[in-house]
């Protein structure tokens, strides 16, 4: 629970309501049915790899060796749908995160 409250923390620091996150598909499996989704966000002159946090806090698995949240689902943007089902974790509401696809 303490990592859940920690990454719900973090991520609200640097994801404020009404901002971007930028999504790329890192890895689909053959049968096209889960994804690896490394989640970014520009800090300053640097991008960062928010996918650890992410993850934690949505109760994902985080995949270590491409950095990235493990998705399964398809028929969808799955990015998307990482992005509605952050801004209502961090803010209750599911449009007030915006996603981008890099």
């Amino acid at each position: 629970m303490q990592n859940k409250e920690h990454a719900e923390y973090y991520l609200k620091q640097i994801v404020p309501k009404g901002s971007a996150i930028y999504t790329t598909v890192m890895k689909v499996s053959a049968s096209g049915l889960s994804r690896h989704i490394k989640v970014l966000r520009p800090d300053g002159d640097e991008v960062r790899n928010i996918s650890y946090y992410v993850a934690e806090r949505l109760g994902l698995n985080y995949r270590e060796k491409t950095g990235s949240v493990f998705v399964t689902g398809c028929g969808m943007n799955m990015c998307f749908w990482l992005s509605q089902e952050l801004g209502y974790a961090l803010y209750r509401d599911e449009r007030s995160i915006l996603y981008r696809d890099v």
